[in-house]
């Protein structure tokens, strides 16, 4: 994986850069995420950026409610909604990434 900050030549806005390889998305099918520190960026905050993967929006949400880090929210036929602006204090856990 390629991580990076950089700043847009065009338009001068920051950027956060995450390169995956073959093998990162072999890692994220299997159902294992991606923590990367915000430390490891050169970024001042604590705090991650977490990479995941399903197969639908609503089989990533599962995963996330079912793991603590969204608030669970059941509508209609077993979708699942929910703000991902709402705060949630979820689980923590430590990364062993």
């Amino acid at each position: 994986m390629i991580k990076f900050t950089a700043t847009n030549p065009n338009s001068g806005c920051k950027l956060i850069g995450l390169g995956i390889t073959a093998g990162n998305v072999e890692l994220l099918k299997q159902g294992k995420p991606i923590h990367v520190k915000l430390s490891e960026l050169g970024l001042p905050w604590d705090g991650e950026i977490l990479l995941f993967y399903g197969e639908t929006e609503n089989a990533i949400a599962k995963e996330l409610a079912a793991q603590g880090l969204i608030p669970p929210i059941t509508v209609g036929e077993g979708e699942i909604e929910f703000d991902l602006h709402q705060k949630w204090p979820g689980k923590r856990r430590k990364s062993g990434r």
